[in-house]
């Protein structure tokens, strides 16, 4: 009668268990990939529902449906007429909107883009009011993306936004008002270390 061997019997050689090992090694690396990534999915879901988004997409949303309806506003005049009134119109009297559309409220970044511009044409007393408008929002948050209109800063995706810090500070300093930076010092110096430490490699200075 035959008999069956035991497992013991069979040592399984070096080289197969390296094999076996390195699967098993991979599976875990991949099963933890995807459960962050579930995670991270999750949570970016959470915060696609958060009340400013959800305002933001409603806003955009009946715009599209008017300017299907009836197309997009246009101004009258000649090309610097018309630049001219957009400009105007983009300011609300506390601070310039990045647009009067979709997007009409203060975005650090694209107010970055525009600040020279805005300067060159002489709103220099706008732009130190929507700095400071800008800044005390920002006091408790830190510098984010944007500004919501009822006055809440957040950040789009939900991340640390260095490009928003860096041209919301080239802003400041276009400006050069020296008030605006002495009364905002320790603020200013705070959220410079935070962007030093979130975005600055000293091996690469």
């Amino acid at each position: 009668m035959s008999t069956v061997s035991s497992a013991g019997d069979f040592p399984i050689p070096m080289r197969q268990r390296l094999i076996l090992f390195n699967f098993g090694l991979l599976f875990v690396l991949v099963c933890r990939f995807l459960v962050g990534t579930f995670l991270s999915s999750v949570s970016s879901w959470f915060f696609m529902l958060s009340p400013i988004i959800l305002r933001q997409g409603v806003h955009i949303f009946k715009r599209s449906c008017v300017r299907k309806a009836f197309g997009p506003r246009r101004y009258p005049g000649t090309a610097s007429d018309i630049c001219n009134s957009i400009v105007t119109d983009c300011w609300n009297g506390a601070y310039f909107q990045t647009s009067t559309g979709n997007f009409n409220h203060f975005y650090s970044r694209d107010f970055g883009w525009c600040t020279e511009s805005l300067l060159d044409l002489g709103k220099a007393k706008e732009v130190k009011l929507s700095l400071q408008y800008a800044l005390n929002a920002f006091r408790r948050s830190g510098i984010k993306t944007a500004i919501s209109r009822s006055g809440i800063p957040f950040d789009f995706p939900n991340v640390y936004s260095p490009d928003s810090v860096a041209y919301f500070f080239r802003s400041i300093y276009l400006l050069g008002d020296k008030t605006l930076i002495s009364s905002n010092r320790s603020f200013l110096e705070r959220e410079l270390n935070r962007f030093t430490a979130a975005a600055i490699d000293p091996k690469t200075c």
